[in-house]
């Protein structure tokens, strides 16, 4: 029921239900969309300032390293590499703000899942290589909107976050992993080994006896090889690199084998890390790193 109140001097000022001010409770109901509003934008600024230092980093590198044009030589790889720089900082920009997991994956996701279908398409010839990257980044903000939309309450709340992250062994959950085995394992493999900290690693099944090779990102260290283990130190390849002692990485086009793998905790991995990846390394909460040592001669 609207009122009106008449002041001393005759001024009168309408009120909406239960006495509040029009005014004042057209601007309570307009707060949720700012606050949509300016999380959208501080997710798009994170998005893509991460995703121009990680590019300018990877590509900097191939290049420093005689990979040069890469946008043209290698385009799916490209759009890839562009998809997992777009991605990670904001999965770890939602992370560090107290996001749960569910829609942190969702918004990650998502990006990463097109990124994976506009490889396909370049592969089927229904995008051209030379505007691969441009349809990609045009549609990143978007893409980020229609997410955000499929959950209005949350994001535009008083708080970014969905309640304490869950404890876990690894930054990411056991599904996620399951699901990239199938989908985007298959096309970092074609690179992996080839060009920067991705790697190949080739282990034996505890139980099959079978040869698998898992992408990973490893950075050499002391004479050896460090991996953050993303999906706990209870997945597969972890476990068979483990139980298996020796195994065989393939990075940078060569193939070395090392003759020991152990597990180690967080304090000691950051450490053997380059100092500028701890932090990200820190926010994901990477709790564990596989750690090979004795390069066979």
């Amino acid at each position: 029921m609207r009122t009106a109140v008449v002041t001393q001097k005759g001024h009168e000022i309408h009120q909406g239900h239960e006495g509040v001010p029009a005014s004042r409770g057209r601007s309570r109901a307009l707060q949720p969309v700012g606050r949509f509003v300016l999380h959208l934008l501080e997710m798009c600024m994170v998005m893509c300032a991460g995703a121009i230092a990680l590019g300018f980093l990877f590509f900097g590198t191939a290049a420093l390293l005689g990979y040069t044009d890469l946008l043209q030589r290698a385009p799916a790889l490209s759009v890839l590499v562009i998809a997992i720089s777009l991605s990670l900082p904001m999965a770890v920009w939602m992370r560090f703000r107290g996001m749960a997991w569910r829609p942190t994956l969702e918004m990650s996701g998502s990006t990463m899942v097109f990124g994976l279908l506009l490889i396909v398409a370049y592969w089927t010839d229904l995008v051209a290589r030379d505007s691969l990257v441009e349809v990609q980044t045009s549609a990143a903000c978007p893409l980020m909107l229609a997410v955000m939309l499929l959950r209005p309450r949350l994001y535009a709340g008083h708080a970014h976050g969905g309640g304490r992250p869950a404890t876990r062994d690894g930054p990411f959950p056991r599904g996620f992993a399951r699901s990239n085995r199938l989908v985007a394992n298959p096309v970092i493999r074609r690179f992996a080994g080839s060009i920067g900290p991705l790697t190949l690693v080739q282990h034996r099944g505890r139980k099959t006896g079978r040869t698998y090779a898992t992408p990973v990102m490893s950075f050499t260290t002391h004479g050896g090889l460090v991996v953050g283990v993303m999906y706990g130190k209870r997945s597969d390849w972890v476990r068979n690199v483990l139980a298996g002692g020796a195994v065989e990485v393939k990075r940078r086009g060569r193939t070395d084998r090392y003759q020991s793998a152990r597990l180690l905790g967080q304090g000691e991995g950051l450490h053997l890390l380059p100092s500028m990846l701890r932090g990200p390394f820190r926010l994901l909460r990477v709790r564990h790193f596989v750690y090979l040592t004795d390069l066979a001669a």
